[in-house]
């Protein structure tokens, strides 16, 4: 097991969006895994599928459309932490009075 935790660190950079994608690489579509790992894009996903699958840590899954990468691995058996992604901050609105108004 300490040569998967090798390569799996290896592949995954200390990189927390590649650690969530390749954590929420369990079938689903790559715009979900995208969306769940904190990423803009899906393609970046496929790409990173196309890198872990000769490595061994992902496998193909044939769906009606196309091709989905599933983990082997459990990070957390593992020992490598997933984090949650952080909620985006809230946005605040100020409200001024206009000329002639009271505050409220």
């Amino acid at each position: 097991m300490r040569n998967v935790k090798a390569v799996l660190l290896d592949a995954l950079q200390n990189d927390p969006q590649r650690i969530r994608a390749y954590h929420f690489s369990d079938g689903r579509g790559s715009k979900e895994v995208a969306n769940l790992a904190g990423l803009k894009s899906h393609t970046t996903i496929i790409d990173w599928w196309a890198k872990w699958a000769p490595l061994g840590i992902v496998e193909s899954i044939k769906v009606c459309g196309g091709e989905r990468y599933k983990r082997i691995f459990s990070l957390e058996a593992l020992g490598i932490e997933v984090t949650e992604l952080e909620a985006p901050s809230e946005t605040k609105a100020v409200i001024r009075p206009t000329e002639g108004e009271e505050p409220q």
